[in-house]
C-alpha cells in the first residue's frame, strides 16, 4: 500500500486541469493540487496493476480516472450527469496504435496483458452507492463532497471507510470553512445555473478520525473554480489496520 500512497502524495501538484469538466467556462490553471507524478525520483515507476479506486463526482474522467487507468489500476467512476460520463467514457479511452511498436503492444494485450485498467462508470448520486467492506484500494472525492448537505457528507466518509481495504486510502478535499447549507445562483456565469454547498469545516478531519482513518496529509488551497470564494482543506487519509 505504501506504493499506492506514493501515488496520491506525489500527484499533488502537477496535473493539468485540461478536461476537467468540458463544455462549462471553467478557467484554466496551470496545475491542480490533487495528483502527481508517479516515479517520485526512483528510477523505475511504481506499478501500481491490480488495485481497484474509486471515484465520485468524476465528472469527464480526467484526469483522476485516467491516470488510474494508465497506471494499470481498474477504477469506477460515478456522477450524476450521464453527460459527464459519455464524455469520461471518450476521455478514457486508449489512443489508437500510432506505430509499429503500439501494434506490437496490442498483439500482447490480445495475450493476456492488459495496458490500461478496467473502468466501470455509474450514473449515481454518491449516497445511493452500496459496495462490500474492504472493496477498494483507493477513494478519491475532489470538489464533490461539498455539494452534499453535511450530514450527509459524515455519513458517505464512514461508508468510504467501510469499502477502504486495510491500508488503503481516501483523497478528498472539503470546505474550510463551516457552511451549514447555500444554494448559489448565476453558477459559472449560467443565469440558470445554480449549486449547493456544505460544509463541516476542519471539523472534517474528526469526523475521518472517528471513521477509523488516519490523517497523512493535509493541505489548504483555494477552489479551481474560481467562483465559489470557498478555501479547501487537501486530505490523505489512510484506514488504519488491524
Amino acid at each position: 500500500m505504501e506504493k499506492l500512497l506514493t501515488h496520491l502524495r506525489a500527484k499533488r501538484r502537477r496535473i493539468p486541469l485540461e478536461g476537467l469538466a468540458p463544455q462549462r467556462s471553467l478557467p484554466r490553471l496551470k496545475s491542480w493540487p490533487g495528483l502527481e507524478d508517479l516515479t517520485i525520483g526512483t528510477a523505475t515507476p511504481v506499478s501500481l496493476r491490480g488495485m481497484k479506486a474509486l471515484e465520485v463526482g468524476c465528472g469527464a474522467g480526467l484526469p483522476v480516472l485516467n491516470l488510474f487507468l494508465q497506471e494499470k489500476m481498474d477504477a469506477v467512476g460515478v456522477d450524476l450527469s450521464s453527460v459527464q460520463l459519455g464524455l469520461a467514457e471518450e476521455n478514457t479511452k486508449p489512443s489508437p496504435p500510432a506505430s509499429s511498436c503500439d501494434l506490437n503492444r496490442l498483439r500482447q494485450c490480445s495475450d493476456g496483458y492488459s495496458p490500461r485498467g478496467k473502468l466501470e462508470l455509474v450514473e449515481s448520486d454518491m449516497m445511493e452507492l452500496r459496495y462490500p467492506p474492504e472493496s477498494f484500494d483507493a477513494i478519491v472525492g475532489l470538489y464533490s463532497l461539498v455539494h452534499l448537505p453535511r450530514e450527509e457528507q459524515t455519513v458517505f466518509l464512514h461508508r468510504a471507510a467501510r469499502w477502504l481495504k486495510r491500508e488503503g486510502l481516501l483523497m478528498v478535499n472539503f470546505a474550510r470553512e463551516e457552511v451549514e447549507g447555500e444554494v448559489r445562483t448565476g453558477w459559472l456565469g449560467q443565469e440558470e445555473g445554480w449549486v449547493y454547498f456544505s460544509g463541516w469545516g476542519e471539523k472534517t478531519v474528526k469526523v475521518l478520525e472517528e471513521a477509523g482513518l488516519e490523517v497523512l496529509e493535509r493541505e489548504v488551497a483555494d477552489g479551481v473554480d474560481g467562483v465559489s470564494g470557498l478555501t479547501y482543506v487537501w486530505v490523505i487519509a489512510r484506514k488504519k489496520g488491524g
